[in-house]
């Protein structure tokens, strides 16, 4: 099988604990080209190629447009509904 470089990029699930890594792919292996720092040994990582990171970040871009169309929400009366 050939070998095959890749941007991965991990995370959890949760995309406040996540790495971007340079690797490749070998022999059913994934190996890291550099140093990797914040990973947690046993710990399960999701790879995303960079086709489908660029993917899940178009869909973020849009909704960052869209909030100015929801600033009248930012009142004083609706407050109270900011701690939900």
């Amino acid at each position: 099988m050939g070998c095959e470089s890749a941007a991965l990029h991990c995370g959890t699930g949760c995309y406040t604990d996540s790495m971007s890594i340079i690797a490749t792919w070998s022999e059913g292996v994934f190996k890291p080209t550099g140093e990797v720092r914040g990973a947690v040994p046993g710990k399960a990582y999701r790879v995303f190629s960079d086709e489908e990171l660029l993917e899940l970040t178009e869909g973020v871009e849009w909704l960052k447009a869209t909030q100015p169309s929801f600033e009248f929400w930012n009142n004083d009366d609706d407050a109270v509904y900011d701690r939900l």
